[in-house]
């Protein structure tokens, strides 16, 4: 509190009123000391006032041995690696909802079939109808299969693959070769098959498996074991997926790749065999080829109607496939392949597709094609008919196959249509 002083008029007044009679305080002298006393603590007052506002804050102790440690401790935390937030946690619901698949690959393995289309279940108890998003026809027609076909007889056991005395290391893996007492690997891998039998004989080749799991799975156990299976060689797991096959009852059969006429408009994929090529890269990459799994019986040519109309290209590669002992199987996709003629003059084991069953993958197409083999069958004693693994196509072979016996047809693996007269 700042105390002001009186007006001086009133100070004066004040004064000439002393006399001996006033009160001490009411004096000249003690007036003026009073004016002074106030005038001080006025001043002292103003002047403690300025100087808390000017004078600087005085700051702490500093402690040295605090501070250095803190810092310390802040450059050892940010050294250290800091832990990953832990991703959100999603509603159960929605979780359940997601379908799972066994593989990927991609892999996401190839891919003309990918692993999109591999069977999926739900993440429940109780499995829910299809999602909206899932191929349309491909559970309905496994459900028909598994309910409609008829009950398969009893399934041949084939020998163990690979056997060690028909197989030899390559410089990509094993290959199959003629054992040292002279036994050959289709033969020692075929299905069992009585040739004594009088009857016409279809053989059914169903080809491109490997790459949808869906579709090789009900190709292996809805059909009879007399159908071969023919694998790409692009596929993933391909060692169990011929294990599967075989202890199903079923011979395999290894797909080649062979230049089409429109390559590379159409691409049969890596390591085709191509007539631009010479004989050596050709037998490199049929090597190659060859390596990719073992057990098969036998090759056959995915398209290639250039590759088996140039005998120049074709002949260096039949001949290896004879020398390693296994047959081969001509898809005969022109008119103008030489793979008969050439087969022939080297005594190589082989066969030729005589029908693609289901080019128009219908119903009515595939029935009328299986008639045809028939009337084929009938006529020449054989038949080979070429199909792939759509799920029309496997219900009506494995009705139809249901069929045979009452007609007198031989349901028979293609290592029993060797053309070779010195085999049979």
């Amino acid at each position: 509190m700042v105390l002001r002083p009186r007006p001086l008029k009133t100070s004066l007044s004040l004064a000439e009123e002393d006399g001996p009679d006033k009160p001490i305080w009411r004096t000249a002298p003690a007036l003026i000391a009073y004016a002074l006393v106030g005038t001080l603590v006025a001043g002292g007052a103003f002047l403690q006032l300025t100087y808390e506002e000017t004078a600087p804050v005085a700051e702490a102790p500093v402690d040295r041995e605090s501070e250095v440690s803190l810092s310390e401790t802040a450059t050892t935390a940010a050294d250290e690696p800091k832990p990953e937030a832990a991703p959100p946690i999603e509603d159960e619901t929605e979780l359940s909802e997601v379908p799972s698949t066994p593989h990927q690959t991609a892999d996401r393995e190839a891919e003309t079939t990918t692993d999109i289309e591999e069977t999926r279940k739900p993440f429940t108890a109780a499995p829910p109808p299809p999602p909206q998003s899932a191929p349309t026809p491909a559970r309905p027609r496994t459900a028909v299969l598994s309910s409609a076909l008829p009950a398969l007889p009893r399934k041949l056991v084939l020998a163990p693959a690979p056997q060690p005395a028909v197989q030899v290391d390559g410089q990509f893996g094993s290959l199959p070769r003629i054992s040292e007492d002279g036994r050959e690997p289709w033969k020692v891998y075929a299905r069992p098959f009585p040739l004594e039998r009088d009857r016409p004989r279809i053989a059914i080749l169903l080809q491109d498996l490997g790459l949808s799991q869906e579709q090789t799975n009900a190709a292996i156990q809805q059909l009879p074991g007399s159908v071969t299976l023919g694998f790409t060689p692009y596929a993933r797991r391909l060692e169990q997926w011929i294990g599967l096959s075989r202890a199903a009852g079923h011979e395999v059969l290894l797909q080649l790749p062979m230049e089409p006429f429109d390559f590379p408009t159409s691409d049969p994929g890596p390591h085709t065999l191509l007539t631009s090529a010479g004989p050596d890269q050709n037998l490199e990459r049929l090597e190659f080829l060859l390596s990719r799994f073992t057990g098969y019986v036998g090759v056959y040519n995915r398209m290639g109607d250039r590759f088996t109309s140039s005998v120049e290209s074709l002949l260096p590669v039949l001949q290896s496939i004879y020398e390693r002992g296994v047959l081969f199987v001509d898809a005969r996709t022109s008119g103008t392949s030489v793979a008969g003629r050439l087969a022939t003059e080297l005594g190589l084991p082989h066969t030729l597709n005589n029908r693609e069953i289901d080019q128009v993958a219908s119903r009515v197409e595939i029935d009328a094609k299986l008639i045809a083999l028939e009337n084929i069958a009938r006529q020449q004693g054989q038949a080979l008919g070429i199909a792939r693994p759509y799920p029309v196509t496997i219900e009506r072979l494995a009705q139809w196959a249901a069929s045979l016996e009452e007609k007198g047809i031989d349901l028979a693996p293609v290592s029993a249509l060797i053309l070779d007269v010195a085999n049979q």
